[in-house]
Order: structure tokens, then sequence, then C-alpha cells
């Protein structure tokens, strides 16, 4: 993904009103996320992750202005760019997924290998499961389009998530995280936002989650690998520009399906 000409907001100016999340409080909120999963019938079924996704779509219809007057305090986009780049193109990402999940989400069935074969009736499945724990970090450039982007895909394939949006695109990250946490689009176990600068972003990637979404800098991008590695996270994203696949199982080769299955694996 190219990056978009806009300047970021000036670090030198005076601190806004975006609440921080405490590090001593992170967590916690691991533990909660890591529980959630076991309360029944939150992600356990399509309708589930239907009903968050319908409530994303919501949220960006109902909140496209004031999100268009967020990004231009921002970034100074336009509202033709805001539209064009951020809601538009998540929109409709959003929408065609919801419109395939279903399909994408039943099993393959394959052959059975021999010698196991011999012993009828034997039928060979794969079918995609959620990971867990979904950590998405993301940059200030592109402030709607890749949290709620990557949000899409990880509550699609059924994971609870930890979204910590970049601190420096304030006015955006203060309204998604308003709209987020008020209970009315989705459901404030399924979606976990945390706010903060790096010291936050290094308390969240020493607890244990079960996939990384990560675009940014290389130095927050190194601690994302180390922190993978030291607590064995399975799959690891670490995008600098270009957006990468981290997937286990991709069917058929299709680019709208392989985002989606990064967050899921068999």
């Amino acid at each position: 993904m190219a990056e978009t000409s806009a300047a970021p907001p000036n670090e030198n100016s005076p601190p806004l009103s975006l609440h921080y999340t405490p590090p001593s409080t992170i967590p916690a909120l691991h533990t909660t996320a890591h529980h959630t999963p076991q309360t029944p019938p939150l992600l356990h079924n399509l309708n589930s992750r239907l009903a968050q996704l319908h409530g994303i779509e919501r949220l960006l219809v109902e909140n496209a202005s004031a999100l268009t007057t967020a990004l231009s305090l921002d970034l100074g986009q336009s509202p033709m760019y805001s539209s064009l780049f951020e809601l538009d193109g998540t929109l409709a990402r959003l929408r065609h997924t919801i419109r395939h999940l279903k399909h994408w989400a039943k099993p393959t069935y394959k052959p059975t290998p021999f010698p196991l074969n011999l012993n009828p009736p034997v039928r060979s499945e794969v079918r995609p499961h959620p990971r867990g724990v979904a950590l998405i970090i993301t940059p200030w450039n592109f402030p709607i389009q890749l949290p709620i982007g990557n949000l899409v895909d990880a509550l699609a394939a059924g994971n609870v998530c930890i979204l910590k949006p970049s601190e420096k695109s304030f006015h955006v990250t203060k309204l998604l995280t308003e709209l987020l946490t008020s209970g009315r689009y989705v459901d404030k176990r399924a979606v976990i936002v945390v706010n903060g600068g790096k010291e936050v972003a290094e308390e969240l990637l020493k607890g244990r989650v079960d996939v990384i979404s990560y675009t940014g800098g290389e130095e927050v991008g190194r601690l994302v690998a180390k922190a993978a590695a030291v607590n064995l996270t399975p799959v690891v994203s670490v995008e600098s520009g270009e957006r990468s696949i981290f997937s286990w199982n991709c069917i058929g080769g299709k680019v709208c399906i392989q985002f989606l299955f990064s967050f899921s694996h068999v």
C-alpha cells in the first residue's frame, strides 16, 4: 500500500485529550480477551460474526460526516479524498465480506490419503477456525481503512480483537474509540480498544495473543517480531508500506479471502 502524501500530525504540538490506556491495566485486558471466546454465543457462529460486521457497516454509514471531518483535522484531506480512499473502499470491502462469509466458512472437502481411504466410510475435510485473540496495531496515515479493514477480517474469522490505532491521528482515533466502545455498533467484549504510544504498544506485546497484524515503522516492527518469537505467536504480519498476506490456508488463490484466512487456521 502506497504511503499517503499527507504529513503526520505535529508531534511538538500541545497534547490533546486522547485518553491513554494505563499500561498497568493491559494484563487484565489480555485476560478478558482470552476468556471471551469461551463465552457462547459470542463469535461462535456466523450469525454472531455477521452481527458485528453489520454493526461496523452502520458505524461507517451513520458517522461518515464526523469521520470525514476528523480526517480533515488530522491529515488535511479533502472530503473527496476521504470518501474515495478511506470510507468507500472500506465499506466495499466490508460488504463483500458480509456477502461471501458463509461461503468462505464452509468446510473444504479433500481426498482421503492412502491407506486411510481403505476404511470406508471416511471423509476428509478442512475447516477454518478462529485463532483466538487478534492484536491489531495500525499507523496514522490511513486511520480508518487500516484499523477497520483489519478489524473486519479478524471479526469475520471469529476472533476477539484488541485494537490499538495510532495516537498521532488524534481526532479519528478519538472518534473511533468512542464509537467502537459505545456498545451501539459492536459487542464491547469482541472489540477492545487500547490507546497510547510506544510504551502501551510494548505492554500489549508482552501478553500472549494468537495473531498479530502490524502496520507501521521499523522500531515498533522489531518489537512485534521479538514479542512474537518470545510468546510463540504462530503468525505475524509486519507491514511497512506494502500489504502482506499472512495465513496458513488460502483457498483458490483468491486475494479477497486471503486476508480473512490470515486470522484463521485449520
